[in-house]
Formats: C-alpha cells, structure tokens, sequence
C-alpha cells in the first residue's frame, strides 16, 4: 500500500508539471478555429437564379450561413461585412416571390445591383419581400413587371433602408411597409403603377416612424399613402406627378404624420388629410395643377409651421412687404376649416435702382444694395455682388433693374424680368456708365421695348438670357469691348441685337436671333466688333445688317437661314468689313453689298451658299468660279465653300491608346482624328464581330467610350478594334489596333508559413506562389495598421521576409498578415494569414522552452519504470 501511495504521489507531482505544457502545447489550436486565411474572395458576377428564399429560422432554400457558401453571396451578417446578395437576376414567373427574406433580425445584409421582375399575385408576392426581417439594405435594384408589388416590407421588419430602386409597372404598390417601423425610403424612382388603386407608396397597418425621402413617383393611381393606424411617419422631399387621384395622403387614424418639402403636381387632391386623421404636420410643400390642391377632414392638423406654410398655384392673394409670404391666409377644403397662414407667395417685388456714386441719407448705392436681402458679396473680382433669383415687375413704366455709375463687380443672375416700359431709356436692365457687369441667365421676355440696354458701358458679359418677345432684345449705345454670347432672341418687333453708335470691339457669338425684323444690327459708325457662331433665322428684313459708316467689323462661322436678305450691307459709306465662312441658305436674296472694299472671303476660305452654280473639279471643297454678290459694289466671293460630288476618302487615326495596351474591367477609351468635308456614319467593332457601334463623328478630334456591355462578352487576350468612317458620297475609311484585356485576378498560394504558426522575436518569413501575365505590385500589411510594406513579386515563388521592426511593436497574441498583388490591368488579389506571436518568459511561454516537454516526458518515463520494478520485487 506504501508503494501504490508513493507511486500516485509522484505521478501527480508529474502531473502538475505537466499543465502548463498541456495548455501551451494546445493553445496555437485555438487560432486554428478562426479564418486564419482568406483566399480568393468573391468577384462580382451575374447569376439568373429561380425564385430565392431565405428564411434564417430553416423551412426555406438557404439561411444565411447557407446562402453565404453560394457564389453570389458573401459576407458574414455583421455591420461592417453584412451578407450581400448583388448582379443577380430572378424572374420569377408569375409565381411566387422573386426573392424573399424571412425571420432575419439579427444579421446585417445587403441586396444591391439586382433585376426582380414577374412575381405572382399570391400572399401579396413581391420583387423583393422582407417578412419579420431587419437591418438589411435595398439598393440600386430593378423591380419590374411584379403582380402584387416592386418591394414589401412586411410584420416586424424595422429599421430597413430602401434606397435608389427603380421601381416599374407594379399592381398594388412600388413599396409597401406593413406594421413596420423606422424603415428609410428615399431616392427611389417609382413609375409606370398598374391602374386601379396603385400607390407609388404604401405604408400601413401600425407602421410608425418611418421615412419617405427625395423619391420620384409618377404614373399611379396614388402617390404616397399612409394609412390604418401608421402613426409618426415622415413624408419628405419627394417629387409627386402624373397621379390620379391623391398626391399624399394620411387616412384611417393615421396621425402625426410630417408632410414637408414635397413638390405635388397634377393630381385630383395634392395632399389629403381625412377624417380620422389628426395632429399632422403640413408644410414647405409645393402644389400645383390640382383639381383641389389641398383637403383636410381632421382636427388638430396645421398646414404650416408657424412661419411657413405650403405653396399654392391657386393662391389669390398678394405679398405687398415683399417677404415671400402671402397677406392672407390660404383656405384648406374640408370639414376642418383649416387654413395656411404663412402660404408662400411673391406677386413681384419693386424695381431695383442702384446708383454707384449716389450719396447722402437713403442714396439707392451699393452700401444701400449690400444690405438688401436680395443682394450677396463684396464688389470684388473674385467676390461680386449678386441679385440672383428675383421676379421684378416694371409696371409698364421704366426699368425692372437700372445700375448706373458703377465699376464694381456684379452680376444679376437668374431673374424673372418683365413688363418694363414702352420708351427708349425704358429696358428690363439698363446699364448706363458702368463695367464689370455679368448678365446672366435671366428672362427677359414680355418687356415692352427693350431687353437689355447698355449706354456707355465697357467691359460687360451678356450671356445666356432669353430677350425674347419685346421690342427691341439687346441694344448697345457708344459702348466697348463688351461679350453678348448664348442669348435667345426670337421673335422681336423690331431687332434682336443692335451695336450702335459709335460702339466699337464688341464679341457677339453664339446667340439665337430668329424670327425679328433685323437678326444682327451693326449701326452708325461702330468698327472693329465681331459676329460669329450666330444662329440668325427668318428674319423679315436682314439676318445681319452693316449700315452707316461702320468699319472693319467680322462676320463669320454663323448660321443665315431664311432671312429675306441674309448678310446685307445697304450703304456705301461701310468698308473693310469681312464675312467668311458662313452658311447661306434659303435666303430671298443670299449677299447684297452696295459699298466699296468689303471682303466676302478670309484668306482662302469664302462661305457657303446654296445657290452657287459652279463646280468643284479638283475636291478641295472650294468652288471653281467665284460667286457674284448682289449690289451695286460688285463684290465677289472668290473662295466659295462648295463640294459639287465626293471621292476623296476621309481619313481616320487612333491617337491612343497604342497597341498593345493592357486594359481591365473597364472598356477602353479611344482618342480619334477623323476628317471629311461630307462626314457620314461612324462605327466600330470588336475582335471582327459582326455587331457594329455606331458613334457620331465630327472633323477632328474624337473620343470614343467603347461599350461596356460588348467588352465584357470577351474573354482575356488580345482584342481587335476596328474603327470605320464613311462620308456622303460613301467613301470609306477603316483603321484597326489590338489592345490586351485582361480582367483575370493575380493568384496568390500561400505555401509557408501556416495559419497558426507561432514565432517569437524573430519576424517571421513568408513563402508564397503568385502569378499573373501582367503582374504589376505587391505589398503587405501587417496587424491592425493598415501601413503598406512593398515588396517584389515573382512569378512563383517569392519570398518575403516581414519587416522586423513592424513585428516588434505589435503585442503577443493572434497577428493577422495580408498579402495584396495586383496586376498592370489594375485586377487586385488579398489573402489574410493569422499567426500568432509569442515571446518566451511571456504569459504564454513554456518555462525553459521546448526542452521542457523533452525532461518531462524522460522524467514520466522514468517514474513509470522505476515503479514497476519495484512492484515486481514486491
């Protein structure tokens, strides 16, 4: 019995020793159980799928953790890498649900990029449902053709984000949440509802707190409706049109709702409040085109917050303090008797006068503008004074905006002017001694004489203003070197555009001048301006006038059109004018010129016109004989712009990329220069297919964006684009270069060290295989830090030794390694190793090293024998 007792003593004193090592020995084990390397993950791709069901809780195709073993599923549920389903297609057939998700409430997921189209009508099968299912993420995806509707959330699935859809053609709803909460709904595009009581949105049964946000919804019997008990729910920013009967609407005790900021256009009711419904919140809206903009059955409901109301076309008040408010207060319809009492209002506000040397008590100066609410900025160069975005009416009498005196900086931008008066110093804007000014983008129409009128000023932008339906569009008095460009002026008593008296190095280019008495006025000694790039159309006296005593004005590269007389210069006291290079057509009579010493041609290059009867023999595209101008000056047009036949063949070539050039998932651009006289058709093919794409060429410089969708079809390895270019006369051109594609990703096997290893002080060693055709970079980071190591990558084996000093600043324990190469296409492949760090004399370390488990099993060994023997004795 002693002997048993001193055998067991001293095996549990080996024992003892024993535990440290055991759980040393075991402890690298543990790192084995996490994903130690990731390798290869999931590339983006399209997959057509059957109706899909996932159903966290079993009973459907897959549950998450099921689905995520499937290529067209990756991630892991968690908030920063959600489950994510994306490029698929379903059609579901007329069946069932397209894809629906069920009893997932604790893991995070994302369904982005995907076609659902064809659900059946059972059960209220959708594109995509969602039944008792939270945290997800609908995004960028196409819901089409769907029986019942595009998306349905639906019992207990809250706090689902819903954005950026394109929803078409669906039954019942585009989106429909039913008794859920806290879902965001926003920047989706719903149209095309099926008639018979379709909503663009649908919120119902007890559905609270929710968002509706910036979504465009047309073509339904509703837009949005929140309905059945759905208290809290916000209905904001989004752009209602094209509906039957209710723009936005809270029904059967659907209370609280915030109706604000939407634009409601072309519905019976705009917005609808009934008679269950209370304490909602109306405002900020715009409502127009409504058979009745507004109905309200409730009680406690408010139809502005306090110091702004709605927007009502129907409004028949007036703003007389010129704060954007109506006076009055708008009546809502309904049993309510509710009304808007801030409605948003501007009848027009007075004249602005502005007097840049104006002083004393109430001087109309711009320290006086400056501090108008219409008016922002300092005067300066890169800071100028702004009136943007106001509605003046002239009265009949005067001007809507007179500056005078002035050389700061300023602009009047984006303005509603009209109805200024019927005599010559009356115009929209009149501008009288100044500079610096910037006109821009203001409408100008309905004035009684002029447009814009400037009078001795210098150095003033006019661009792209509408001076339209007045008298006179734009005049210049004893004014220089300023730039009238991109203004539409049609169809004006008298003139769109005069430059006159003594109104010298004017630019007026790119203007729209059609339907006036005179399209282009130069008048009474002005020299040296320019008009070019003109449209000028059916104007009833001239398209461009020159008369009296004006001087070395051009005339070039504009658009004359069915004018009765298309460029005319009627006295003889205008010399030295030029025209050139423009179009004539149609014109009662094309030129006349009845003074000496006008140039009808530039150089080599003369215009075109259309009742030319010469030829063109050589294909140089100028006429053989010039063309006789009409009048008593005899001028000619020495160099007319003519092509009597085309077969000259036009020429084409790729300026980039040259061949050879390697390009990944992104088609390549091509930078092409193309001339013809008779440019035709342009088109190109890829690796000699037969499918050609067109593009629209132009004489010079050409960027083509070759189609994604036909890029994609081919594989890796060389790809032949063939570009071709025909003109008129169907002479063709041809021209082809071969560029590499390559979208295959670098592989990466990671051969030595494995997941788990553990190393000490010294930084482990890596040894790896890669290869890729193209093989381009590789790097590595290690740890948390995210900082890039580079190294060289081989193809096959490389070896790449971890920086020494980045292993010694990180702590002992799991150490995440991941490895990146990437290839000259830009195609990037990662995997991830975990190692684990282990000092000796740390936490984890065996006392005295490995040479520790070797006396140990010795000494166990010998304990064993030395007790056996002694037993034999006995």
């Amino acid at each position: 019995m002693t002997k048993m007792r001193n055998f067991k003593g001293s095996l549990l004193f080996f024992l003892m020793l024993l535990i440290p090592s055991v759980s040393y020995f075991f402890s690298p084990l543990s790192g084995l159980n996490k994903e130690s390397i990731v390798i290869n993950p999931k590339s983006s791709d399209h997959w057509v799928l059957g109706p899909l069901h996932i159903n966290d809780a079993g009973g459907g195709d897959y549950t998450w953790a099921e689905a995520a073993a499937q290529a067209w599923c990756s991630g892991n549920g968690s908030l920063i890498n959600p489950y994510t389903i994306e490029n698929i297609t379903i059609d579901a057939g007329w069946n069932d649900n397209a894809l629906l998700i069920e009893n997932s409430n604790n893991k995070f997921f994302t369904i982005r990029n995907c076609t659902l189209m064809n659900a059946g009508s059972t059960s209220n099968a959708a594109g995509i449902k969602l039944l008792s299912t939270s945290n997800g993420t609908l995004e960028d995806n196409k819901c089409l053709n769907n029986n019942k509707g595009g998306i349905y959330i639906e019992s207990n699935s809250n706090y689902n984000t819903i954005q950026n859809n394109y929803i078409y053609n669906s039954t019942h709803a585009g989106i429909r949440v039913y008794q859920s909460s806290y879902n965001i709904i926003r920047n989706n595009n719903i149209t095309e509802g099926v008639p018979s009581f379709s909503s663009g949105i649908y919120i119902d049964w007890d559905s609270t707190f929710n968002v509706a946000f910036n979504n465009t919804i047309t073509t339904h019997d509703y837009g949005i409706e929140v309905t059945y008990s759905s208290h809290n729910n916000t209905i904001v920013s989004n752009d209602i049109g094209s509906i039957t009967w209710d723009g936005i609407s809270a029904r059967s005790d659907s209370s609280n709702t915030t109706i604000k900021m939407n634009n409601v256009n072309g519905t019976f009711v705009g917005i609808l409040l009934d008679g269950s419904t209370n304490g909602s919140l109306v405002y900020g809206n715009i409502i127009t085109n409504g058979s009745e903009n507004g109905e309200d059955s409730g009680i406690y409901n408010r139809w502005d917050n306090g110091t702004l109301g709605n927007y009502w076309d129907d409004y028949g008040g007036s703003d007389l303090d010129d704060d954007g408010i109506g006076d009055l207060p708008y009546g809502v319809s309904g049993s309510a008797g509710s009304q808007d009492n801030f409605p948003i209002w501007d009848d027009g506000l007075e004249p602005i006068f502005i007097d840049g040397t104006a002083t004393g008590v109430g001087a109309h100066n711009w320290t006086w503008a400056e501090n108008q609410p219409w008016c922002t900025g300092l005067g300066t160069s890169i800071s100028p004074y702004v009136i943007e975005g106001i509605s003046r009416d002239g009265r009949g009498d005067g001007f809507c905006i007179s500056v005078q005196n002035s050389e700061v900086f300023f602009e009047v931008r984006n303005c509603n002017l009209s109805n200024a008066g019927f005599v010559f110093a009356d115009a929209a804007i009149l501008l009288n001694n100044v500079a610096n000014a910037t006109i821009i983008g203001n409408d100008l129409t309905d004035n009684n004489f002029i447009g814009v009128l400037m009078d001795n000023s210098d150095n003033n932008y006019i661009t792209s203003n509408n001076a339209s339906l007045t008298d006179l569009g734009i005049l210049m008095t004893n004014s220089e070197f300023n730039y009238i460009s991109g203004n539409t002026i049609n169809d004006n008593i008298e003139n769109a555009i005069n430059i006159d008296d003594n109104s010298n190095n004017n630019t007026v280019s790119g203007n729209t001048a059609n339907h006036n008495n005179l399209g282009i006025s130069i008048f009474s000694d002005s020299d040296n301006n320019t008009v070019t790039d003109n449209t000028v159309m059916n104007n009833n006296i001239a398209g461009i006038s020159i008369l009296s005593q004006c001087d070395d004005n051009y005339v070039l590269n504009n658009e004359i059109s069915d004018n009765n007389v298309g460029v005319s210069i009627a006295t003889s006291d205008c010399h030295y004018n030029t025209i050139y290079n423009n179009t004539f057509t149609l014109n009662t009579k094309n030129g006349e010129d009845d003074s000496a010493n006008n140039n009808w041609n530039y150089g080599t290059l003369g215009n075109y016109w259309d009742d030319y009867t010469g030829f063109d023999t050589d294909d140089d595209g100028i006429g053989d004989f010039p063309y006789n101008i009409s009048g008593l000056a005899g001028s000619k047009d020495f160099y007319p712009i003519w092509d009597d036949g085309d077969d000259i063949n036009p020429t084409i070539s790729i300026i980039s990329p040259s061949g050879g050039t390697l390009f990944g998932t992104d088609a390549p651009t091509y930078n092409l220069d193309i001339f013809d006289l008779n440019l035709n058709q342009s088109w190109y093919t890829l690796n000699s297919t037969a499918t050609r794409y067109f593009f629209t060429p132009v004489n010079g410089i050409n960027l083509v964006f070759i189609d994604e969708t036909g890029w994609d079809v081919f594989a890796d390895g060389a790809m032949v684009m063939t570009f071709n270019v025909n003109d008129s006369g169907g002479n063709p051109a041809s021209i082809s270069n071969v560029v590499i594609k390559d979208v295959t990703l670098p592989t990466i096997t990671l051969n030595s060290p494995l997941g788990g290893t553990i190393f000490e002080v010294d930084a482990p060693e890596f040894n790896l295989t890669i290869y890729d055709i193209n093989l381009n970079n590789a790097w590595y980071t290690i740890g948390s830090s995210g900082i890039p190591h580079s190294f060289t990558p081989n193809d096959g084996i490389t070896i790449i030794p971890i920086d020494q000093g980045s292993w010694d600043a990180l702590p002992e324990g799991n150490v995440p390694i991941n490895f990146f190469v990437n290839d000259t296409a830009g195609n990037i492949r990662t995997i991830q190793v975990i190692v684990d760090k282990d000092i000796p004399g740390g936490s984890k370390g065996i006392p005295y090293g490995n040479f520790y488990l070797i006396f140990l099993g010795i000494g166990i060994i010998s304990v064993l024998l030395v007790e056996y023997k002694k037993k034999r004795k006995s």
